[in-house]
C-alpha cells in the first residue's frame, strides 16, 4: 500500500498491486510489463476496474487530476471510460490525430460491399456496438482497455455470443483497413481471449410432439380473419424453414424468380418394359447467395409448394421478394430477424422450450436421418461440404433428384405427423 501519491512511492513500489491511501480506488500495479495506474470502482452495482495509463507516461500529478475526474463520474453513476479516453487524446503526446475508428470502419465497409456476403449485418453491428463508443477515437490511440470496455458492455447486456462476433468483426475490419489505407499504420491490439467466452454448439431439436404442437400452433397464431399473434407470412416462413431445411437468411433473401419449374426423366416402376422412364415436373429453388458461396438448389416438395402458393396470395403481385417489408413492400435486409421474433412469440404463446429458427434446420436434418435418408444426401440438402476435396473437384453431379426424394420423404413425414386425427 502507498500511504500517499508521491513520485518516490510510485518509483519504489515492488511488484504487486498497491492501493493509494489518499486516493479512493486508485491502484498502482507493478509487474513484468511495467507500472500502470488503475481505478477500482462500482458502476451499476458491479465492481469494475479501469486502466488509467502507464507510469511515468502518466505522471503522479496528472493521474491525481484524472483520478478526481473519474471519481466524480462514478459518484454520479457515470462510466469514467469516456473521460479517460478524452484525457489520453488531449494529454499524451502522439495519441491525438491520425485516422479515427470511424474512418477505418468506412474503409472496411467499402471493401465489405464486395467481399462479405451480408455487408449490411457488419454495418449494423458497427453502428450499434462500436461507432457510438469509439468512433471518434484515433486508431493509433486505441488501447486494450477500449476494447475490454466495448466488449464488456455487450456481455453485460447478456449477449455473450454477440460480443464474440463483434470482436471477430473488428479483427477483420482493422486488418482490412490497414491493407487498404496507407494512413492506418498499425493494427490495434485487442484482448486475445474470446470476449464472450467459449461458445457451445447448440443441440436443440424438436421431437415429434413438439413439431406437431408448433405446426398446428402456427396456424392458430396467424389467423387471417382477426388480429394475429404472428403475421401469416412469418408463420409460413417458419414452416418453410422446417420443410426445406435451409438457412434463415437464405429464405429471408429469396425472390420469386429464384423458384422455377423444371422436368426430369426418372424410372417408371409401373411400365412393363424394362428400363422405361417417365417425365416428371417439379419446382426448384435456386439459392445464389449462401454461406458456402457455391451455387445451391433444391427440389421443392409438394408441401413446400403449397406453403409458397399461400404466401404468393399474401404478397403484392409486383413484388420480387418472398418476404418484403410490410411498410415499403421492398426487400428488407433484416427480414430474417423477423423470423426470430416470430419464433420467440410462438415459443411464448405455445409454452414451448427454447428453440430458434436454426433449430428447425437441425430438426429437419435429424428427421431425415430418422426416415433413413442417406447421410450424404441429407448433408447436400443442407449444402454442407461432403467428401474429400478431390471428390469435390471431380464429382460434379448435382444430386437434385436424390435431394428431391429426401425432401419429399421428409415433407410426407411432417404431413403424416400433423394430419388432423380421424374421427
Amino acid at each position: 500500500m502507498l500511504k500517499k501519491l508521491t513520485v518516490k512511492g510510485a518509483e519504489g513500489a515492488s511488484q504487486g498491486d498497491h492501493t493509494v491511501g489518499d486516493k479512493r480506488g486508485l491502484i498502482l500495479r507493478v509487474d513484468d510489463r511495467g507500472r500502470r495506474w488503475r481505478l477500482r470502482g462500482t458502476l451499476s452495482g458491479q465492481s469494475r476496474v479501469w486502466t488509467l495509463g502507464e507510469y511515468p507516461k502518466v505522471a503522479v500529478g496528472e493521474v491525481a487530476k484524472l483520478h478526481a475526474d473519474c471519481r466524480h463520474a462514478l459518484d454520479h453513476g457515470e462510466n469514467p471510460q469516456p473521460i479517460i479516453d478524452r484525457w489520453h487524446l488531449a494529454v499524451i503526446p502522439g495519441a491525438a490525430g491520425g485516422p479515427t475508428v470511424a474512418h477505418a470502419m468506412k474503409v472496411f465497409m467499402t471493401w465489405a460491399e464486395t467481399h462479405r456476403k451480408r455487408p449490411e449485418i457488419a454495418q449494423a453491428m458497427l453502428d450499434h456496438d462500436v461507432l457510438p463508443y469509439i468512433g471518434d477515437v484515433p486508431v493509433a490511440a486505441l488501447r486494450r482497455s477500449h476494447f475490454a470496455e466495448l466488449f464488456n458492455r455487450i456481455v453485460r447486456r447478456g449477449k455473450r455470443v454477440q460480443a464474440n462476433r463483434v470482436q471477430a468483426l473488428l479483427r477483420q475490419a482493422f486488418a482490412v483497413a490497414a491493407d487498404q489505407d496507407e494512413t492506418i499504420e498499425a493494427i490495434p491490439v485487442m484482448p486475445r481471449e474470446a470476449a464472450g467466452g467459449e461458445e457451445k454448439a447448440r443441440e436443440t431439436t424438436l421431437d415429434d410432439a413438439e413439431l406437431v404442437k408448433l405446426w398446428r400452433g402456427l396456424d392458430n397464431l396467424s389467423p387471417t380473419d382477426k388480429r394475429p399473434k404472428i403475421g401469416r407470412p412469418l408463420a409460413l416462413a417458419l414452416k418453410l424453414l422446417l420443410v426445406t431445411a435451409q438457412r434463415r437468411g437464405e429464405l429471408a433473401g429469396a425472390k420469386w424468380s429464384d423458384i422455377t419449374e423444371t422436368t426430369a426423366e426418372v424410372p417408371d416402376p409401373k411400365a412393363k418394359r424394362a428400363g422405361a422412364v417417365k417425365t416428371i415436373a417439379f419446382k426448384v429453388w435456386s439459392i445464389p447467395t449462401n454461406k458456402t458461396e457455391a451455387p445451391h438448389a433444391i427440389a421443392l416438395p409438394p408441401l413446400a409448394c403449397k406453403l409458397l402458393d399461400e404466401l404468393r396470395s399474401l404478397v403484392p403481385k409486383d413484388c420480387e421478394e418472398l418476404f418484403p417489408s410490410k411498410r415499403t413492400k421492398e426487400a428488407n435486409s433484416e427480414r430474417d430477424r423477423s423470423f426470430t421474433r416470430a419464433a420467440r412469440t410462438a415459443r411464448k404463446e405455445l409454452g414451448m422450450n427454447h428453440w430458434t429458427p436454426h433449430d428447425l434446420r437441425r430438426t429437419a436434418r435429424t428427421g431425415m436421418a430418422s426416415i433413413k435418408v442417406p447421410d450424404a444426401i441429407a448433408e447436400r440438402v443442407l449444402n454442407h461440404a461432403t467428401g474429400s476435396r478431390m471428390e469435390a473437384v471431380y464429382n460434379k453431379h448435382n444430386y437434385l433428384l436424390e435431394m428431391k426424394s429426401a425432401l419429399d420423404a421428409w415433407a410426407a413425414r411432417i404431413e403424416q405427423l400433423t394430419a388432423a386425427p380421424t374421427k
